[in-house]
């Protein structure tokens, strides 16, 4: 899941928006966990273009509008500087 947060990520990006992150619980308690077995590329590897939503018409639109902006190996050298 999560292709609309990709999305909001990249058009703020678009719009000269700074975006922060934000994580639930749920992440956090699994990203400790992680990180007693885990390499750090491993918990910090972000790979946007995984990320799927329900509507296919939505997910056209969002990748189509992403890949136009900057593309997705771009998107996520950005968020892995969050």
């Amino acid at each position: 899941g999560r292709l609309w947060c990709v999305y909001e990520v990249n058009e703020a990006l678009a719009a000269g928006v700074e975006p922060h992150a934000a994580v639930s619980m749920n992440y956090l308690v699994d990203y400790y966990a992680k990180r007693r077995t885990a390499s750090s590329e491993e918990l910090c590897r972000v790979e946007t273009d995984k990320a799927t939503c329900f509507s296919d018409s939505d997910r056209d639109m969002i990748r189509g509008r992403i890949e136009q902006a900057r593309g997705f190996k771009t998107l996520d050298e950005t968020i892995s500087r969050f």
